[in-house]
């Protein structure tokens, strides 16, 4: 789950030299553009274009999680995926195999949306 955080930051750096600035937010810090945000939008302000994020992200944890738990669920069936793992304070090869299933389906789902999303910021 920490790689779509790690490409997410590796991918900002070139598209935030190519997106434009809105005026009056050059060469400010964090808290300058918060407050001269809260002063011209109010605090609504600071929530806006916040919906889609919310549901994109609610969209793939809902994958992830039911990736996740149908596969945790067919691994019962398996008396071997029960067991645990030696030295690993009682993690089953079940967890193992059910994660790895439900991160790449949210991967499969997520990667081209995101792709999608840097290209149109950076007007590629």
């Amino acid at each position: 789950m920490e790689l779509p955080v790690l490409w997410s930051d590796i991918r900002w750096t070139p598209s935030r030299q190519k997106c434009k600035l809105r005026k009056g937010f050059e060469n400010t810090n964090m808290i300058r553009t918060c407050v001269q945000t809260v002063k011209t939008q109010g605090v609504i302000g600071l929530y806006r274009g916040c919906v889609p994020p919310m549901l994109g992200s609610g969209m793939y944890r809902s994958v992830q999680f039911s990736a996740f738990e149908a596969a945790y669920t067919f691994c019962d069936r398996y008396p071997f995926t029960k067991k645990e793992i030696p030295g690993t304070f009682g993690l089953q090869v079940r967890v193992i195999l059910a994660g790895a299933c439900g991160s790449t389906a949210r991967a499969i789902i997520e990667s081209p949306l995101e792709l999608a999303k840097i290209r149109r910021q950076t007007g590629q």
